[in-house]
């Protein structure tokens, strides 16, 4: 099959200058909405779900950072699909942190005290049965006196989906987890599947042989690179999430709607180039 022509790179690399100068642009907006007074929430127990809804955000700027960096490499898809589904986990726990109900924070760290306290009896037992040393010292449990709760990203990403939807800021949310996520989990690494292990064969007439690296050819002709697309559905939530918490927090969110418009201008330009 026929890769793309010069001119098609060509406007591909403009499209995603205008999209990485925008991240930029992103970023101080961001850098601004977190200045807000409105944001700067008093550190309570009441406050704590939100407060990691905040920082759930900036985690995602920071992964948005690094898949920028990752589109504009030559760099394994493999690579970037990994740290993609890891923003979009940061994705959805900001979403039901921020636009959800106390249900959703005792669900979050819930989950956290039960890994701890699992973790921490574990410590012991190999302790006591002289696989680790008993001088190093018990670390301080960060989630006492939590009830223990349940993380399941499924549930999770449906729960965002219809937070959102509620909040009148994105619709098709809910199909996240059983498109995009999925995808990154069972086809392209976060998961050794079929799908993973195959590129690493090549089938003869009678053996096979397998290499040490994958032969990716069979990801598609795309004139947008893997990486890139990463990059872009990343920048996209990413901005959807920022709105979401300036709403629910009351700060005006027109700044950040300029950059979503910006945008999707960006990417109605960029939509022809990707391989479906």
């Amino acid at each position: 099959m026929r890769g793309p022509s010069a001119d098609d790179q060509a406007e591909v690399e403009r499209i995603l200058g205008g999209m990485y100068q925008l991240v930029d642009d992103f970023f101080v907006e961001v850098d601004r909405f977190f200045e807000d007074w409105k944001v700067r929430l008093v550190w309570n127990r009441s406050n704590h779900g939100r407060a990691f809804a905040l920082a759930a955000l900036g985690h995602q700027c920071n992964y948005l950072e690094i898949l920028k960096e990752l589109s504009q490499g030559d760099v394994n898809p493999y690579l970037s699909s990994l740290v993609k589904r890891h923003c979009d986990e940061a994705w959805a726990t900001s979403v039901c942190l921020m636009l959800g109900d106390e249900s959703d924070a005792k669900n979050f760290f819930g989950n956290a005290a039960r890994n701890e306290k699992f973790q921490l009896g574990q410590r012991r037992k190999l302790i006591e049965e002289g696989r680790l040393p008993s001088d190093w010292g018990d670390p301080t449990p960060q989630f006492e006196n939590i009830d223990d709760g349940h993380w399941k990203f499924e549930p999770v990403f449906a729960r965002a989906g219809e937070l959102l939807r509620e909040e009148e800021v994105l619709t098709g949310g809910e199909n996240l987890y059983d498109t995009v996520y999925r995808l990154l989990s069972n086809q392209l690494g976060a998961h050794p599947t079929p799908y993973v292990f195959d590129p690493y064969i090549t089938r003869g007439a009678l053996y096979i042989h397998v290499s040490r690296t994958p032969n990716l050819e069979g990801l598609g002709p795309y004139v947008l690179q893997l990486s890139s697309l990463n990059f872009v559905t990343t920048f996209v939530m990413t901005i959807i999430c920022a709105l979401a918490a300036a709403k629910r927090l009351d700060v005006d969110p027109n700044p950040l709607g300029s950059i979503l418009v910006r945008f999707e201008k960006l990417r109605m330009e960029l939509s022809p180039y990707v391989a479906h």
